[in-house]
């Protein structure tokens, strides 16, 4: 039997109401996917951080072709980017945890570290940079489309809880001439 079943019964019968118990149910279930994408979100971050920026010296520093930069500001860490190749085009690098404190947005700090990222693609003969990032993100959209990025995919994320939730991420590309060629 299903847990809410039983919950439903006990309603009806403590409130001697039938509207009380539906009503409970359906914020129960609308409210399950927002502390599903909740807890989603949550293990997602855990097991990132737990897999790259516990080690970054390994994840970024090591591999070639990859890096990793931090923004300052009176020296303190303000923002964040790397980059590595990208597994499924291997004429590009991919940038990665891009990421500026709240307090210190819209300084351009973000556009500076995606310059970065591009000039470092560039001078190691990468024909492009790509990156994915989430449909809710819409400042980073706003941030990656001003830097010249274009939309190149949609797409729901393949975990069983992205396709309940349909949460959809957006690939972007920022396509690089290198020098003495056009692209």
């Amino acid at each position: 039997m299903r847990a809410d079943v039983p919950c439903f019964c006990a309603l009806i019968t403590s409130s001697k109401s039938f509207l009380l118990p539906i009503l409970a149910v359906t914020l129960v279930l609308a409210g399950g996917p927002a502390v599903l994408s909740s807890t989603c979100s949550t293990d997602k971050i855990d097991t990132s951080l737990s897999n790259d920026l516990n080690n970054i010296n390994e994840t970024y520093l090591k591999q070639k072709d990859s890096c990793f930069w931090v923004a300052e500001v009176d020296g303190v860490v303000v923002g964040m980017v790397a980059c590595l190749p990208a597994e499924n085009a291997p004429a590009c690098l991919e940038l990665k945890r891009m990421s500026v404190r709240r307090t210190y947005r819209r300084m351009g700090i973000a556009k500076a570290l995606c310059r970065t990222v591009a000039e470092f693609t560039r001078e190691r003969g990468f024909a492009a940079v790509l990156l994915v990032t989430s449909v809710v993100a819409t400042d980073a959209q706003k941030l990656y489309e001003d830097m010249g990025y274009k939309k190149i995919r949609e797409f729901v994320i393949p975990e069983l809880a992205g396709k309940i939730m349909n949460f959809t991420l957006i690939e972007y590309r920022l396509d690089l001439q290198r020098e003495g060629k056009s692209e």
